[in-house]
């Protein structure tokens, strides 16, 4: 009985000791559990007419206001009441998340020492920290796998482009758009897979949509950048329930909203009171006050609810 009690007390201080290292990494902030929280996504909202809200498919919320900002300085963003650094910049291909540009997907990363071709999709990535490593190969803050982001929070701020042909200088850091919807989430680091097929790194993400960026190709100078494979857009169960689609009320209404199917409603004040809202399936979405029967008689034979993302809370 003795030899069994120590059996279990050294077993339970093998495994108390095995999770040291762990505990420590998390509470200093560097690592989250293994595949929650992770990125890419897919951003692109165009669900089939008439389809129910699904976890991990759908914007979770709507938001006038992004939580990232930009700072006073170009290098900077500001995050939860503070400052970040740049601290790396980098371009993968083909683009990580997924919006609907024609042929996003399509391409490899090109050889070592060349920058990606022209025409090519790229998806460039803007990381910052709270504390920057200045010294040595990280002194102009860009591509060097993250080495130089030392403490969080970490932000990216992302977006995609095509390469256009280099015309005019170029000087690192690579610009980005300012303008137009932006889609937010607590995500991860990305790039390819490990053996461990999850990134422990996490990561408040900006991301601005649009399809219409562009970046000359003399401003992926290969002496300063290298293309990146990419990592695919992660599936339900491995993404946070926060994306958020962040602009004006009309751009909000327009694209964080969609018509559920559901059986004919016989008036306003039941549609009201349990038809639609039970159509939506809060909290993944909520019901804004407009439906109709389809056809619109006596004889309908479904109703149209339309559904939009709560707003995010504040």
């Amino acid at each position: 009985m003795r030899r069994f009690i120590n059996c279990k007390k050294n077993t339970f201080i093998f495994v108390l000791l095995s999770l040291v290292p762990f505990i420590i990494l998390t509470a200093r902030g560097y690592s989250q559990s293994a595949c929650v929280n992770q990125s890419p996504r897919n951003v692109l909202y165009q669900p089939p007419l008439g389809t129910a809200p699904a976890p991990g498919l759908d914007y979770n919320y709507k938001s006038t206001k992004q939580v990232v900002t930009f700072g006073a300085d170009p290098k900077t963003v500001n995050f939860q009441g503070r400052v970040l650094h740049l601290c790396d910049q980098h371009y993968h291909v083909p683009v990580e998340d997924i919006q609907g540009c024609p042929n996003e997907t399509q391409g490899v990363p090109p050889p070592h020492g060349t920058p990606a071709p022209v025409g090519q999709w790229i998806e460039v990535h803007s990381v910052y920290a709270a504390e920057v490593d200045r010294s040595g190969e990280c002194a102009e803050g860009l591509d060097h796998n993250l080495t130089c982001c030392k403490k969080p929070p970490f932000v990216v701020r992302g977006y995609s482009a095509r390469v256009a042909p280099p015309s005019g200088s170029s000087v690192p850091p690579i610009p980005q758009p300012d303008n137009g919807l932006l889609v937010e989430w607590s995500g991860s680091n990305t790039s390819k897979d490990d053996e461990t097929g999850c990134k422990p790194l996490p990561a408040q993400w900006s991301f601005r949509l649009g399809c219409q960026f562009e970046v000359r190709q003399n401003e992926l100078n290969p002496h300063v950048y290298e293309a990146h494979g990419s990592r695919p857009v992660q599936p339900p169960n491995r993404v946070s329930p926060d994306m958020t689609l962040v602009g004006n009320t009309v751009e909000l209404d327009n694209k964080a909203c969609r018509q559920v199917r559901t059986e004919p409603i016989a008036s306003d004040a039941i549609a009201k009171q349990w038809g639609c809202p039970v159509a939506c399936k809060p909290p993944l979405s909520t019901f804004n006050g407009q439906w109709r029967n389809i056809p619109d008689n006596a004889n309908p034979q479904y109703a149209l609810c339309t559904c939009c993302a709560p707003d995010r809370p504040q």
